[in-house]
């Protein structure tokens, strides 16, 4: 019988032991790639809003704090200010198509190239995008909208995916709305819109966003530019974990469930979807030194310090998946959130709480003067929650064509939190559509249901 080939055998297991160091090594990648996340901002607003000056305090405000800071220039911009001219656009619909194609795939393009880069300096990051992917679309009408979004060579994509890019949107609202004596062409030598034109747009621009689930919309009520700029800071401080003060997003009960008709009615667009939380036995205890979250050792979850992975489903039925970290310290609550892929959805349920059923919602999310708002329907609780998301100052203006009832107080935000919510029983009888609400979480000692 031949004896076997010593150089032969060596060499098989040299590769052997190459290929198990590959496969630990992507492994170790992977596991990296599934607990760092770059957060992607979008900052948009109509002509003369601002964005330049939001874009650079932020740059600052994020870099003091520990995170490495990328911004991606606008595309439009880039090509108006090398060489192409309005005048190009005159040719009639094939060359607008032309721009507008060249402005989305130069711009995602731009994005993904930054997000590589971001990613693989290990870093906390953030990557700030003078306007986003769907800014093309305040532009355009429905139909060139849709041959642009649908049917970019190299980049078919639908609306909804272009959205889901960014894991927040601040949408500053032109000057010409509220401080006209502040609108000005000079500081932008590709911008010729008039006062009117600008209103136009800024309105336009709001529509194209208002998928978004995390659309800000900060406008130019208030004390001046300062403020202004003070409340995007906050706004983008709450989106990557940093402390706020919890001003900005206000709760109130609604009587009622809002049916699409009331919203046709009064010429208002919606958008929804459904979404399921699913809380965990265990959080991951914050690593006061850094800016990311150690993941050893876990402690068992409560109210100040919980963890839950959210399925979202769109109107068009496509599956999206989150994970989400939330601490409170003292009077100050921070929450990081991101995405996951379906299998790593499906590891976390593995510790699903027990003590904690699944909630289900359904959100609908529309625009009303200036402000972001987003109703959060329990469809197993008979309960219906309307959340604002304005930043403004002066309080919230209410779209009358909902029966709005009282606001939800500070001191109840543990009450109606979904996290407690989940450890109540399920009413055996829902309210139909557009019925009045029956179930409200029980009140605390002292507190009546008024």
């Amino acid at each position: 019988m031949p004896r076997p080939n010593a150089t032969a055998l060596a060499l098989t297991a040299v590769a052997a032991l190459a290929l198990l160091l590959l496969r630990r090594r992507k492994k170790r990648d992977d596991d990296d790639d599934a607990t760092r996340h770059v957060y992607r901002i979008v900052l948009t607003g109509g002509p003369c809003a601002g964005k330049t000056t939001a874009l650079a305090r932020l740059s600052g405000f994020l870099q003091e704090r520990g995170f490495r800071v990328y911004t991606v220039p606008e595309m439009a911009t880039l090509l108006f200010t090398n060489g192409v001219a309005f005048s190009d656009l005159g040719a009639g619909d094939a060359s607008v198509l032309a721009m507008q194609r060249a402005v989305l795939a130069g711009q995602t393009t731009l994005e993904d190239g930054f997000r590589r880069v971001a990613a693989a300096t290990r870093a906390p990051a953030v990557i700030i995008c003078d306007r986003g992917a769907l800014d093309g679309k305040a532009y355009l009408s429905d139909a060139l909208w849709r041959d642009v979004a649908y049917k970019t060579p190299s980049h078919a994509a639908n609306e909804r995916l272009l959205c889901e890019r960014y894991d927040a949107v601040l949408h500053l609202v032109t000057a010409a709305s509220g401080a006209e004596r502040f609108y000005t062409l000079e500081n932008n030598l590709a911008r010729t819109e008039s006062v009117a034109q600008a209103l136009a747009q800024d309105g336009a621009t709001q529509l194209a966003w208002a998928l978004h689930p995390r659309l800000y919309v900060v406008d130019n009520v208030g004390a001046g530019f300062e403020a202004k700029l003070e409340r995007v800071v906050e706004a983008c401080a709450s989106i990557v974990g940093l402390p706020v003060l919890p001003k900005h997003t206000r709760k109130f009960l609604l009587n009622s469930d809002p049916l699409p008709a009331v919203f046709e009615r009064n010429n208002v667009k919606t958008s929804a979807f459904r979404a399921t939380k699913v809380f965990l036995r265990h959080a991951h205890r914050r690593d006061s030194t850094k800016l990311r979250y150690a993941l050893p050792p876990p402690e068992p979850s409560s109210y100040a310090n919980h963890a839950y992975v959210r399925k979202r489903i769109s109107e068009e039925g496509s599956d999206s998946y989150q994970y989400s970290e939330v601490i409170c310290d003292g009077t100050e609550r921070h929450e990081r959130k991101r995405r996951v892929s379906k299998r790593e959805y499906e590891l976390y349920l593995r510790d699903a709480d027990p003590l904690r059923s699944p909630v289900e919602q359904s959100r609908l999310h529309f625009l009303y003067e200036n402000q972001s708002f987003v109703v959060h329907k329990y469809l197993d609780r008979n309960l219906a929650v309307l959340h604002c998301q304005a930043a403004r100052p002066d309080g919230v203006a209410l779209p009358p064509f909902l029966d709005v009832g009282s606001e939800i107080a500070h001191a109840d935000r543990v009450r109606f939190s979904a996290y407690e919510l989940a450890t109540l029983p399920v009413p055996r009888n829902a309210t139909p559509q557009g019925g009045k609400r029956r179930f409200l979480p029980p009140a605390s000692s002292g507190e009546s249901e008024e």
